[in-house]
């Protein structure tokens, strides 16, 4: 990965996979499929979110001291292990998996999806760290570790992010408005979903209708905060 070009080429497919995910999270909530009108340049630019609201745990991995016994293990092959015995990899597994369904049907915490992409990207990181990938190039069990792990969050976390924003607005916590007060009809608050190159998607206050307005018709758009 010292290369440049390698580790462009595996940075572009990462944030591309990362804004796919998110935009899926996001729209789905609604009822859509944001694929179908944005393009390739706003799911890459979406993923910047993600990534970043995972600098908070970056720093800590960086910084923090973990237990290494726990990762400094090794089998006689010379694989580095996380578990050593059999009953333990699956208590975690059982435990793992319980507890991200809890998580995931549950909205019971304030940072739900947080938590949610934090203990899915466990599995993985484990299963990934148990192989031999990148240990040439990161030799030291601790580091590798972490970097893996950094690179699952950020995918876990590209999905959790696209379903935390999209449930603020759904959920009518924060979100930008406009009132619409078309002929013949009541004045409705619609809600701002998201918008394309061509297109700004709106809902109703309760979630009922789905707006679509293309951009060339509006002139001015002036939009309020909740």
């Amino acid at each position: 990965m010292k290369d440049p070009k390698n580790i462009l080429a595996f940075f572009i497919p990462y944030l591309t996979i990362c804004g796919v995910l998110y935009n899926l999270a996001f729209w789905e909530t609604f009822g859509l499929n944001g694929l179908e009108h944005i393009d390739i340049s706003k799911i890459i630019q979406s993923s910047i979110y993600p990534i970043y609201s995972s600098l908070f745990f970056i720093i800590i991995l960086i910084y923090s001291r973990l237990e290494k016994h726990l990762v400094e293990t090794v089998d006689i092959n010379g694989t580095n292990i996380v578990f050593s015995k059999t009953w333990e990899r699956n208590l975690f597994f059982i435990i793992w998996a319980i507890a991200s369904t809890i998580i995931y049907q549950h909205d019971f915490m304030p940072f739900r999806w947080q938590a949610f992409s934090f203990v899915v990207s466990l599995m993985p990181t484990i299963q990934i760290f148990e192989t031999k990938i990148l240990i040439k190039t990161f030799p030291k069990n601790l580091s590798r570790l972490y970097i893996i792990f950094i690179v699952c969050f950020g995918i876990s976390i590209s999905y959790g992010s696209g379903k935390y924003q999209s449930e603020l607005i759904f959920s009518n916590k924060k979100y930008k408005y406009i009132i619409s007060n078309p002929s013949n009809l009541k004045s409705d608050t619609l809600k701002l979903i998201g918008s394309s190159d061509k297109d700004f998607f709106f809902t109703d206050i309760n979630n009922r209708k789905t707006i679509i307005i293309k951009e060339r018709m509006i002139d001015t758009l002036i939009l309020f905060d909740k």
